[in-house]
């Protein structure tokens, strides 16, 4: 009798090289497959797993500043969600950019604003993978700030944060 797998339809061969239990085409478990089907699950749709799903949740995230979403209609707020990155900076770092402003004219430390661009996108990284932990679609009325706290060391830190609010979207 040839197996025939419930799962992708594969039909087992007799030089195929898995192991007996298992489809070689998709690399299903033959009674696991069985059981789902017999409780009734629809094994041909693919199961995204809690780690699947959240990459798939990441990856599609809209992150917007407007109270609404253009064009969707918010099925369920979620909750408030929050991302942090810090920098740390220091009077020598500074003092190395104030030198690089002297020569170059520029208003600006160049190493320092990257930093912060980095600690930026960190940032609302991190505000998406909070939301996409709530199982949210989207996140709305998004708002970025940027704190410094200076040390009796004249070091300091600043502190970005992005705030929102995690909701799904209707169909």
């Amino acid at each position: 009798m040839v197996k025939v797998c419930l799962k992708c339809d594969y039909e087992r061969k007799p030089d195929d090289r898995a192991p007996d239990w298992q489809c070689p085409n998709c690399e299903a478990v033959y009674s696991k497959i069985e059981e789902a089907v017999k409780k009734g699950i629809d094994v041909k749709k693919p199961q995204l797993t809690p780690k699947r799903e959240l990459s798939e949740r990441l990856s599609t995230m809209i992150v917007v500043t407007t109270p609404t979403l253009p064009g969707a209609e918010v099925d369920k707020v979620l909750g408030i969600v929050a991302g942090d990155s810090t920098y740390a900076f220091s009077s020598i770092n500074e003092f190395f950019g104030s030198i690089g402003r002297a020569v170059a004219g520029s208003g600006k430390s160049h190493g320092t604003e990257s930093h912060l661009v980095r600690c930026r996108e960190e940032a609302l990284k991190r505000l998406r993978f909070n939301a996409a932990n709530l199982g949210a679609d989207a996140v709305i009325g998004t708002s970025v700030n940027v704190v410094e706290f200076s040390g009796a060391t004249d070091n300091g830190v600043v502190v970005i944060s992005a705030t929102g609010t995690a909701v799904t979207v209707a169909d």
